[in-house]
């Protein structure tokens, strides 16, 4: 009986130097020769046939990975499979594979244990989209704002440099949602990237990045910790 997987998976990863082993073994394991495609932010996609030339790549900051796609075929063709591993936020995980039943279900077992283990602990932190947050708060506030200062039918009507003052304080203060929603979206997809190749130079930008998380962490609990125990002696 042949069979056909697709697993997806949306959350996070960290892929290392260990776990490009695990995975190429596990495909060797279940389907045969492998090698593996790998995409570079200077457009140019390099094939590696062998471990070792997959992780003799320099993964530079100028030619960083951007995406990596395993492939396995056994000899007759009978069973095949593709893992591929892509910084892109709604799919950052993509595994595919169609053969016999009994091979396909073995390797999917594998597979997912290996792939759960490659999820950062800050993998939720990678979906927070502070224009949900700060529109939110801004929506709250001028529905607060319409609530106190209520509508006046005696009031004479505004003039056009009062408007056009208005306009211009509103605009300005959209603006600056805007700036400060992009910066910190911005400030959040660094600090906190769906796709982490940790291979080549990769290793020590993902501990420098590492270090300033557990830093931020850190420090906000700091914080909070001294902020309750001011409100409770205050």
């Amino acid at each position: 009986m042949e069979s056909n997987l697709r697993l997806t998976r949306e959350h996070a990863f960290v892929l290392s130097e260990i776990d490009i082993k695990n995975i190429w073994g596990t495909l060797e394991q279940y389907f045969g020769a492998v090698s593996a495609n790998v995409e570079f932010t200077d457009n140019i996609e390099r094939k590696a046939e062998s471990i070792e030339q997959l992780l003799a790549f320099e993964n530079s900051k100028k030619r960083s990975i951007r995406r990596v796609e395993f492939s396995s075929r056994s000899e007759n063709g009978e069973n095949r499979s593709k893992v591929t591993f892509e910084n892109y936020e709604h799919r950052p995980v993509l595994i595919t594979a169609s053969g016999i039943d009994d091979v396909i279900t073995r390797f999917s077992d594998s597979c997912e244990e290996i792939i759960d283990g490659l999820k950062p602990w800050y993998s939720r932190l990678c979906k927070l989209d502070f224009f949900y947050i700060i529109g939110g708060i801004a929506f709250i506030g001028f529905m607060l704002l319409r609530i106190m200062v209520p509508d006046s039918p005696k009031e004479a009507p505004t003039e056009l440099s009062r408007a056009i003052e208005i306009l211009s304080i509103l605009s300005a203060i959209f603006a600056a949602l805007w700036f400060a929603i992009w910066g910190l979206n911005k400030i959040r997809a660094k600090c906190f990237p769906i796709a982490t190749f940790a291979i080549g130079q990769g290793k020590e930008r993902h501990r420098v990045i590492e270090n300033i998380r557990w830093g931020v962490v850190v420090a906000f609990a700091v914080s909070f910790s001294a902020s309750a125990v001011f409100g409770l002696l205050a």
